[in-house]
Formats: structure tokens, sequence, C-alpha cells
């Protein structure tokens, strides 16, 4: 039962990510809804096999973030940089995700261990919440037009390089992605601290790599 209820939770996560990342970016989400649908059963399977069946939690969030980057590079035609741009949106979701976490830890609807937790109620909990409040936030989106028109629609020509300061800005974000990780999974007393400047740093990030004449040229 546990197997099919993180299958069901694990692809409407995906979903909503994706969801978040199309409307942030004006992309015709359903146009795409196939491929989806594909993306959210492999990036489920695979976080299942990672995170369950071998119990690594910490990399199983930088498998899903290069299988996002290679489902908008590969599979959706976009540039690479316009790739790595929306796959930053899964840090956005992720940030979403910790402010449930403090508000629950809060009223002691959670415990302190739930991020650690693949399977239970409250991680279930955490998923679901986290999941319909980013659809939320993509409907709005739609609804009212909001959202970058920075990177054009797909498909894109892809032989597009970096240049050096956009591969120090990425590899700075990356970095400190992966210190936000592991400060939220294993020092619990620092992650409120640190959480918001990442977050912050990677929404600039973002917006710098967003540009016209960076993506979309």
């Amino acid at each position: 039962m546990d197997f099919f209820i993180y299958l069901i939770l694990g692809m409407l996560d995906t979903f909503a990510i994706l969801a978040l990342a199309f409307k942030f970016y004006r992309f015709p989400f359903f146009e795409y809804i196939k491929e989806v649908l594909v993306m959210c059963i492999l990036i489920t399977l695979s976080s299942y096999i990672v995170r369950v069946e071998f119990n690594l939690g910490v990399l199983d969030l930088i498998v899903q973030l290069l299988l996002y980057i290679f489902f908008f590079r590969r599979i959706i035609k976009v540039r690479l940089k316009a790739s790595i741009a929306l796959s930053l949106l899964y840090f956005v979701y992720g940030a979403l995700s910790y402010g449930f976490y403090f508000i629950y830890r809060a009223f002691g609807i959670v415990s302190p261990g739930v991020v650690d937790q693949s399977t239970g109620p409250e991680a279930y909990l955490m998923q679901l919440t986290t999941s319909l409040s980013a659809l939320l936030i993509s409907w709005i989106m739609y609804r009212f037009r909001l959202g970058r028109s920075s990177i054009a629609r797909p498909p894109h020509f892809l032989g597009d390089k970096f240049t050096p300061k956009e591969i120090l800005i990425t590899c700075l974000l990356f970095s400190f992605g992966a210190i936000l990780i592991y400060i939220f999974h294993y020092i619990e007393h620092w992650r409120a601290t640190l959480a918001i400047p990442v977050v912050l740093l990677s929404i600039l990030a973002l917006a710098y790599l967003s540009n016209r004449k960076g993506i979309s040229g």
C-alpha cells in the first residue's frame, strides 16, 4: 500500500513542479501533457528506487534535478541555459515545502523527523499540501497571465554555449543548493537560518539566467 501511495503522491509532486515551471515561463503546459505524464512516472520510480530501496535521500534530490534538466533539454527541446532556468523551479517548490514544514512544526502537526521520512501520514501530508499549493499557484499564474515571457516557446536551436560568467553563476547556484539540502537533512537548528537566503539566491540566479539575450537569443 505504501508503494502505491508513494507512487501517486510522487507523480503529483512532479506534475506540480512541471506545472509551476511551465506557467512561470508561460509555456503551453497541456500541449506537452503526454511527455509530462511520462516524466512523472520516470521521476517517481527513480525516486522510489534511490530514496526508499537504497535510502539515499540526498542523492535522490540531485538525480531528480538532473532528470528535470534532461527532460527540458531533450524532450521539450529547450536550450541548455533555459533548461537549467526551468529546472530551478524545483528549488522554489522545495522552498514551499520548507515553508509548510516550519508552519506544521510550529503547531506540532509534524515531528522533526518528517524530513527523513519517505512514507507515513506526516510525509504524505507534507507532499499533498505542497503539491496542491504549487498547482494552485500555477493556476493563478495561468488565470491572471502572470509569469515571464523571456524564454521563447520550444523547440529551440540547441547549439547554445555558456559564457564563463554563466558557468560561475550555475556552479555557485548548485553548490548553494547542495549545501541547503545537506543542512536541511542533517543540521536541524540551522535550517530556518539558511533556507531563506539560499532560496533568494536561487530566485536571483533564475532571474539572471532568464534574460532574453542569455536564453532566447
